[in-house]
């Protein structure tokens, strides 16, 4: 318990203050995940089909803070904080600097079992959700 105190005061308050955030942004998404249709909670997610370019961005060092808040922010949550909802609460903090990013949408079938997973892209970087990716055939995209 001490090492977590310890830890969490350890790091700088951009990080403290990112990692707050996260967590607001990841109890807004969930939910709109719960009580609100897809339909009418999509405008947070972009253009429908539209895809940001694969270049290198600017602020790298930014876009991997985003992706450790948000994967620090998901170990304590105590409501469901999976792959769509670390995709929407990524794209939010990034949005805000008025950083380009697309989330994807895919599914599989393993087992007779259909399975869908979400995804975010910055660039060329995958901020969350991008290691299994390719086991998943996208389907929808917001830019």
């Amino acid at each position: 318990m001490f090492r977590r105190v310890n830890r969490f005061f350890s790091i700088s308050g951009i990080e403290r203050r990112y990692f707050f955030l996260a967590i607001y942004y990841s109890g807004i998404a969930r939910i709109l995940i719960l009580f609100v249709p897809f339909r009418k909670y999509s405008f947070w997610l972009g253009k429908y089909g539209y895809e940001t370019e694969e270049k290198d961005i600017a602020d790298e060092n930014f876009v991997r803070l985003i992706a450790i808040s948000v994967h620090r922010a998901q170990k304590i949550t105590p409501w469901r904080f999976k792959c769509l909802e670390q995709a929407m609460t990524a794209k939010k903090l990034l949005d805000k600097k008025d950083i380009n990013t697309t989330i994807y949408f895919g599914v599989n079938r393993k087992e007779g079992k259909m399975n869908a997973h979400a995804w975010l892209r910055c660039g060329t970087k995958y901020v969350t959700g991008g290691k299994n990716r390719n086991e998943f055939t996208k389907v929808a995209w917001f830019s």
